[in-house]
């Protein structure tokens, strides 16, 4: 799906919403952004706001990052530790990405869709910025 949460994660995170499992379905773009931006707010409370060690344990998962910053002395040199190049690009990548959107969007505070408790809203301030993109890109065209 659209944000590429594995079985077992979205099958975790059900449970965590108290959601029905068997009417779970992850190829409905809402249900698949809402786990997604859920999945996402857990990684960054757990490792405090650390966005690319979020963005590691998204993509690699726990266990890996857990190996990297047990290597780890200094938190700015994380990303020398990863050895998945996989990793590696997805993190510079999202970053990339990330900085593109501020330099688009500079009124927008990109980083506070994932700050509070409020997942709704969170998904909401997703949607709408996908379709101001939407709207953005045919205007381009």
């Amino acid at each position: 799906g659209l944000m590429q949460i594995m079985p077992m994660t979205s099958e975790e995170i059900c449970g965590n919403l108290s959601e029905d499992i068997e009417s779970m379905d992850m190829s409905d773009p809402e249900t698949n952004i809402k786990y997604g931006v859920y999945y996402i707010k857990q990684l960054l409370d757990k490792y405090e706001g650390n966005v690319e060690v979020a963005l590691a344990a998204y993509n690699a998962g726990m266990g890996n990052v857990k190996n990297w910053l047990e290597s780890t002395i200094n938190i700015e040199d994380f990303t020398n530790n990863v050895n998945i190049n996989e990793t590696k690009n997805y993190i510079s990548k999202v970053n990339k990405g990330r900085d593109m959107y501020k330099l688009l969007y500079d009124d927008l505070k990109i980083q506070s869709l994932f700050n509070g408790d409020n997942n709704i809203k969170i998904m909401n301030d997703i949607k709408a910025l996908l379709k101001d993109v939407k709207t953005k890109v045919g205007q381009l065209m």
